[in-house]
């Protein structure tokens, strides 16, 4: 009878225990994870303008109160409250409420501005805004979804592109960064608001307008090449190596076949998921004068028409190393 009683209370408290569990599991569900106001309005208002435009159209005095005028919102939410995007009133201009999830309150008073009354491909968007659901936080992939949509609307020319690209560094990882300076294979642009840092060594297809990036929409491959790059250190455990006009440091033990001097040399780094994983140096070197350059081929004196490859680089190694473009290469000039 003992034993029966045992079992009985063995099974009452492990169901007592799972239902504990699973109020545990239903309190620690991470909730909605949204998108800050302050994204969304930067998403929202360079598909909308420019950042130029923005500059240009904001108000004559900010919304927000002085002690936090240079923060980098500003200029975007600004933009949207001169605009009638949003309504200082329903939405006042305090920290607070930047750094608090966009609702559906304001995607639909978005979605009215944007698409006026002939439009219909936004009207799942446009709610009651005095109803309880204007005041729930909207999903990050529900307002991606909106914002696709808008975007459309919003910037009818396709001033906001697509851009496949390989991303350098950030201020994560270089250290005379500006503040939300991406450096990528296509030039240097700005990520305000935005993480980074996951998609450094990968190639990566953007949202961009002009130099801003609007939205990362999908990391492509973790297995990058940095092509004709210039050595510019080494050690036994390390090369730096300069691209895209900053210098990166990678560890490279085990990857190089001997452990030779290689600064002052150019090489092929191949990475996989943000590791080295191969080196291929390029020693051969030829030294001339420049006689002609054209589209495709650079003639030099006593080698003839040497062509470009299509990631030729330029580098220039004197003074501050930087890198160059072919403009720069001028007739009479000694070149390795």
């Amino acid at each position: 009878m003992d034993e029966k009683k045992k079992m009985i209370n063995w099974v009452a408290g492990m169901s007592t225990l799972i239902v504990a569990l699973l109020i545990v599991i239903v309190v620690m569900e991470p909730k909605n994870d949204g998108v800050s106001r302050a994204a969304a309005s930067r998403a929202v208002a360079l598909s909308l303008a420019s950042k130029s435009g923005i500059l240009e159209e904001g108000p004559e005095t900010s919304y927000f109160p002085e002690e936090i005028q240079e923060e980098w919102y500003v200029k975007y939410m600004d933009y949207l409250y001169e605009r009638g995007y949003l309504d200082p009133e329903q939405c006042p201009a305090t920290e607070e409420n930047v750094l608090s999830p966009v609702t559906y309150g304001e995607l639909s008073v978005w979605a009215q501005k944007v698409s006026g009354e002939q439009d219909k491909s936004l009207s799942d968007f446009v709610i009651d805004v005095n109803g309880k659901k204007a005041r729930r936080n909207v999903g990050k992939a529900e307002f991606w979804e909106f914002f696709d949509k808008f975007r459309k609307l919003a910037d009818p020319d396709g001033n906001v592109r697509e851009l496949e690209t390989d991303i350098y560094g950030t201020p994560d990882n270089v250290e005379a960064a500006a503040p939300w300076t991406a450096y990528t294979k296509d030039g240097k642009f700005q990520f305000e608001g935005l993480y980074l840092d996951s998609c450094i060594d990968r190639t990566v297809r953007l949202l961009v307008r002009d130099g801003d990036i609007l939205k990362v929409e999908e990391v492509i491959s973790g297995e990058i090449v940095y092509e004709n790059a210039w050595i510019s250190g080494f050690s036994d455990q390390s090369v730096t190596i300069f691209i895209g006009n900053i210098q990166r440091e990678f560890p490279v033990k085990g990857v190089l076949k001997d452990e030779e001097e290689i600064s002052g040399q150019i090489g092929d780094l191949y990475l996989k998921n943000g590791r080295p994983v191969r080196l291929v140096l390029k020693k051969e070197t030829i030294t001339g004068t420049v006689l002609a350059v054209r589209e495709n081929e650079i003639e030099i004196e006593g080698y003839g028409n040497v062509p470009l490859a299509d990631h030729f680089k330029i580098y220039r190694t004197y003074g501050i190393l930087k890198e160059q473009q072919k403009k720069d290469i001028l007739v009479g000039y000694q070149m390795q």
